[in-house]
């Protein structure tokens, strides 16, 4: 896992990757240009990475919320071939932002207890 973590859900049925894709936006929005290729992959937009790079830095935007922000023009300027791919990459744009991100950093570990049940990939 590329942002070391342990999701914890508060009921049985919530998907683990929300908090990777959570992660990856956070990445992006501290460093775009490293961040940028992780967070497209988490919502698969992975093979747009160099092209939306080069837009970000024509059209100044700094962060994932920038990007969302101006979802048609970015899905226009890094997809001029099929209408339908592009009006899917908008949308994913526009989607994978879709509120302010905030974190806590706590005073003392937090200690956990319960049930621990490990899951492999796909499970």
């Amino acid at each position: 896992n590329r942002h070391p973590h342990v999701t914890v859900a508060t009921r049985s049925g919530v998907p683990p990757r929300v908090s990777n894709e959570l992660l990856a936006r956070r990445g992006a929005t501290e460093d775009l240009a490293r961040g940028l290729g992780p967070w497209l992959a988490h919502i698969g937009l992975a093979k747009y990475s160099d092209a939306l790079l080069e837009w970000c830095k024509a059209m100044g935007a700094a962060t994932p919320d920038e990007i969302a922000e101006n979802a048609t023009d970015a899905a226009a300027a890094i997809e001029n071939g099929s209408v339908e791919e592009r009006s899917r990459i908008e949308e994913v744009l526009r989607n994978a932002a879709p509120g302010e991100l905030s974190g806590q950093t706590l005073e003392q570990p937090l200690r956990l207890t319960g049930h621990v049940r490990g899951r492999r990939r796909g499970e």
